[in-house]
């Protein structure tokens, strides 16, 4: 039970920390995959391309691991345009993320977020 405990004392700061996770994993994703982002950076649509997809909490050391990927709820499946065609006649289908791609981020007893590079 000291476990559940300890879990249910950090949860709340895992929980709060998905924000600055999923950031972090945009912005290392950016170097991994320029092109995609690239093209998503031109695009008119809005919304997160990435969102967790699991977490894995380590009690006793009070960290945690945020699985990183595709936010199924944005949408690549229908067109879209870039921002400089002002009249829309270039309808465009973005490019999803490559298959399998997941970003770690560890969360460690600090509070500290970082990628986890060997994984």
């Amino acid at each position: 039970m000291e476990c559940v405990g300890k879990t249910d004392e950090i949860l709340p700061n895992i929980w709060a920390a998905i924000p600055d996770a999923i950031a972090i994993a945009e912005g290392y994703s950016r170097n991994q995959i320029p092109d995609f982002w690239r093209t998503h950076d031109k695009s008119k649509r809005e919304g997160p391309r990435l969102d967790v997809w699991g977490i894995a909490v380590t009690p006793e050391l009070g960290e945690a691991s945020f699985d990183i990927s595709r936010n199924h709820s944005f949408d690549y499946s229908s067109p879209t345009f870039f921002k400089d065609d002002y009249w829309n006649d270039q309808p465009v289908l973005l490019p999803e993320l490559p298959a399998p791609y997941h970003v770690y981020v560890i969360r460690n007893g600090a509070g500290q977020l970082s990628v986890a590079i060997d994984r």
